[in-house]
């Protein structure tokens, strides 16, 4: 299976994720969930988060789960290996949880707290404008004096 990423940082339309849809704005990995995250659609959403990791340090994710997600215990347990180092230090959003989804979202990151020692950056909001003030915070937050957003290109000839 190829985890090839589709997307471009100045994405006007939805891709496809299986059931789901996502795009990226300013930074932002927008994911519009819908039912069941598979195994097909975790992998597919790592080789995303890793590509954005890479291009864009301080990217930040914004989720709409206003549509219900869920997924399978060994999904959940796939991710929560696969996000045990990467996801401390992205900003997470996530729009329109249940008590369940808050309920199974807070145990997952508690956990990644436990075995990292970092606490997660996330946050549950109401609604899409105080999600994009949260993250806006949070994403200076990764910015600080003295430490570049990007690591310094080497500009010595190969």
């Amino acid at each position: 299976m190829t985890t090839d990423v589709a997307y471009c940082w100045s994405m006007d339309q939805w891709t496809s994720l299986g059931s789901h849809r996502y795009r990226i704005e300013d930074g932002i990995l927008l994911l519009e969930t819908n039912g069941e995250f598979s195994e097909a659609d975790l992998t597919q959403y790592i080789a995303i988060f890793q590509r954005l990791a890479v291009d864009n340090p301080t990217f930040a994710v914004l989720a709409d789960v206003r549509r219900g997600v869920s997924s399978s215990p060994e999904v959940r347990k796939r991710a929560a290996v696969a996000f045990r180092t990467k996801s401390q230090r992205v900003p997470i959003v996530v729009v329109g949880a249940s008590l369940a989804i808050r309920t199974i979202f807070t145990l997952f990151t508690n956990a990644q707290r436990l075995l990292t020692g970092t606490p997660a950056m996330s946050a549950f909001c109401a609604d899409f404008e105080q999600a994009r003030e949260w993250l806006v915070l949070k994403r200076a937050e990764l910015v600080r004096p003295g430490f570049p957003a990007r690591p310094p290109v080497d500009s010595r000839p190969p």
